[in-house]
């Protein structure tokens, strides 16, 4: 469900690295309990995705692979939201922690959401470097420290966990994880291409045993019912 920020190191995806990018100012420069500067300072962030978005959007415009068609139409059909971290649910946000350090939040659960829900700069920076994307339903959450090739290969990753309907899934199944995350990481490729060689298909999977840690899967296998 979510795009890790280290699948860019793998050179199976050559991919670029995120643009570096200014942050708003830090939550000690804020009154936090102030909620229309809490509001404005996720806002920020949210008009910063949706021209990440729009970017991707154009570069879509360039490509016929088709799920580079598919993608195309998900996206201006409305149906797809794409939201800053910030905006994360509770219930978003309890599946975000199962597999993201996020101490430098906060101590606690409640101090690292709250920390999160008001856009604190130090926050939304550990979050950005950890992940690129996260979805859930038909939001996806994204990261923008990113270059645009790399925001939209995260959210063709993303979509297709959408359309795959995956926050249903149980990830706790590393079977369920090798799956839906090698489904997520060809989307990645595919998106600029008709189909993959066996031999690229094979170095995904090898890259998300490795990647998501599934120590329980064997090579050359990933499948359940």
């Amino acid at each position: 469900m979510r795009s890790l920020a280290g699948l860019a190191a793998l050179a199976l995806l050559a991919l670029l690295a995120p643009a570096c990018s200014s942050e708003p100012a830090a939550s000690s420069d804020l009154d936090t309990n102030d909620e229309e500067i809490v509001a404005s300072r996720c806002a920020s962030y949210a008009g910063r995705i949706d021209a990440k978005v729009a970017a991707a959007r154009e570069l879509l415009t360039h490509l016929d692979s088709p799920y580079a068609q598919t993608l195309a139409a998900e996206l201006d059909s409305g149906r797809i939201h794409a939201l800053p971290m910030c905006k994360m649910t509770h219930v978003e946000f309890a599946e975000l922690q199962k597999g993201t350090d996020l101490t430098a939040l906060g101590k606690t659960p409640e101090e690292q959401y709250a920390s999160l829900r008001r856009a604190d700069a130090p926050a939304m920076k550990s979050v950005h470097a950890q992940i690129y994307g996260f979805q859930w339903e038909n939001r996806i959450y994204l990261s923008t420290g990113m270059s645009d090739s790399r925001t939209l290969e995260t959210i063709a990753h993303e979509v297709q966990h959408v359309l795959r309907r995956a926050h249903l899934r149980n990830f706790e199944d590393q079977r369920v994880t090798c799956v839906e995350e090698i489904a997520a990481a060809e989307a990645e490729l595919l998106v600029r291409r008709d189909t993959l060689t066996d031999a690229e298909r094979s170095k995904v999977h090898a890259s998300v045993l490795d990647l998501y840690e599934l120590d329980k899967i064997r090579a050359g296998t990933c499948t359940y019912r």
